[in-house]
C-alpha cells in the first residue's frame, strides 16, 4: 500500500513573514497594491508603505488627495500622514493645494520636491494659503533633509532668508526659477546651514555671473557640492556661444573658480554637440527635478567630478 506525501506550506515566523513581504511592497507599487487583498492584517502593514512616497502632478491628484486628507474614514491618508517621507508637486499642481497638503504633512518628511508655476495662479492666492504656507516655513522640522523648490515669480521671493525653520537641517538644497534675480540675493542664512553638504542653484545665460561671485563667500563650511545648473531661456544666448565667450564660466567647470562648484545643463545632448569637447566633458547632464528622486544621477556625477580634482576619498 502506498503513503501519500503530505505537504503543507511553510509557515514563516510573523516578524519574519511582515518583513519580506514588507520588502517586496517597497521594490514593487503594483506589488503593493496586489498585497493589499491578501488579508486585512497585510492590508494594514502594506498601507503606510503606499503612502510612503506621494507625487501630485496636477489638479485632479491633488485635489482627490486633499478629498482624502479631509476623509473621516479610518483608513484616509490623514492616518497615514506620519508614513509620508517623501513629496513632489510638479507644475499641474496649484499654491493654495500645496499650500493645503504641507500644513497636514511636515512632521513627516523628509524630502520635498516643489516645482509649482506660480506665474498662471497669483491672483488666486488666499490669504488662508499664505498663512499655511508661512506656517510650514516657519515649523521646525527635523526630518526635512531634500529640499528641490522653484522660486518663481521673483516678487514671491525677491530675497530669500535662509534663516527660516524649516531649511535648517537640510542637507540637500535645489533651486530653479531664480535666475533673473539671483544676482541680488544677499543669501542671508545659507552659512548658517549646519548641515548642507549639497547646493544646486539653476541661471541661464543671461544671468550676471555676481550671482555665483556673491554666492561663495556664503557657503556654508559643511557644503561638499555646489552645482550651477545652466539652462537656456527662449531668446537667450545659446549654450555654445556662452561658454565659447565666457572664460569665467569655462574656470568654473574646471573647478578653478572654487572646488566644490560642478557646472551642469538642462540642455538635451543634441545641442552640446557643437561645443568645444574640453567643455562639454565638464558638463554634467541634468533634467527637470520634478521628484525628490531625479536628482541623484547628478549629484552622483558633480561628486564625481570634484573626488577627481581633490583626488582623495569623499567623505561619507
Amino acid at each position: 500500500m502506498q503513503t501519500a506525501l503530505m505537504t503543507s506550506p511553510t509557515q514563516l515566523p510573523y516578524d519574519l513573514e511582515r518583513t519580506v513581504l514588507e520588502y517586496a511592497a517597497e521594490g514593487d507599487r503594483r506589488m503593493a497594491l496586489t498585497l493589499l487583498l491578501v488579508s486585512r492584517e497585510v492590508k494594514r502593514w502594506i498601507e503606510p508603505i503606499l503612502y510612503r512616497h506621494i507625487t501630485l502632478s496636477n489638479t485632479a491628484q491633488a485635489d482627490s488627495f486633499i478629498r482624502a486628507l479631509d476623509s473621516p474614514h479610518p483608513h484616509s491618508p490623514h492616518c497615514f500622514t506620519p508614513s509620508i517621507k517623501s513629496l513632489s508637486f510638479t507644475y499641474g499642481v496649484t499654491f493654495h493645494q500645496a499650500a493645503r497638503i504641507l500644513a497636514a504633512c511636515t512632521s513627516s518628511l523628509t524630502s520635498l520636491s516643489s516645482h509649482i508655476e506660480f506665474s498662471r495662479q497669483t491672483l488666486n492666492i488666499s490669504l488662508d494659503d499664505i498663512t499655511d504656507f508661512r506656517c510650514f516655513m516657519t515649523t521646525s522640522s527635523p526630518a526635512l533633509k531634500r529640499l528641490s523648490v522653484t522660486l518663481q515669480p521673483f516678487f514671491l521671493c525677491p530675497d530669500p532668508n535662509f534663516r527660516v525653520p524649516i531649511l535648517q537641517n537640510l542637507t540637500h538644497l535645489s533651486i530653479f526659477g531664480s535666475s533673473e534675480n539671483c544676482h541680488k540675493w544677499l543669501w542671508t542664512g545659507l552659512d548658517t546651514l549646519q548641515h548642507l553638504t549639497h547646493l544646486a542653484l539653476e541661471i541661464d545665460t543671461s544671468t550676471p555671473l555676481q550671482a555665483i561671485y556673491n554666492l561663495i563667500p556664503r557657503l556654508p563650511p559643511s557644503l561638499r557640492v555646489c552645482l550651477v545648473i545652466l539652462s537656456v531661456k527662449n531668446g537667450k544666448m545659446p549654450l555654445g556661444q556662452y561658454l565659447a565667450d565666457n572664460n569665467e564660466v569655462r574656470q568654473m567647470i574646471s573647478g578653478d573658480t572654487d572646488y566644490r562648484i560642478a557646472v551642469g545643463t538642462t540642455e538635451p545632448p543634441e545641442t552640446l554637440n557643437s561645443i568645444m569637447s574640453s567643455c562639454v566633458a565638464g558638463l554634467i547632464p541634468v533634467s527637470r527635478w520634478e521628484d525628490v528622486f531625479s536628482d541623484r544621477a547628478a549629484w552622483g556625477d558633480a561628486e564625481e567630478a570634484i573626488r577627481f580634482r581633490t583626488r582623495k576619498p569623499y567623505p561619507g
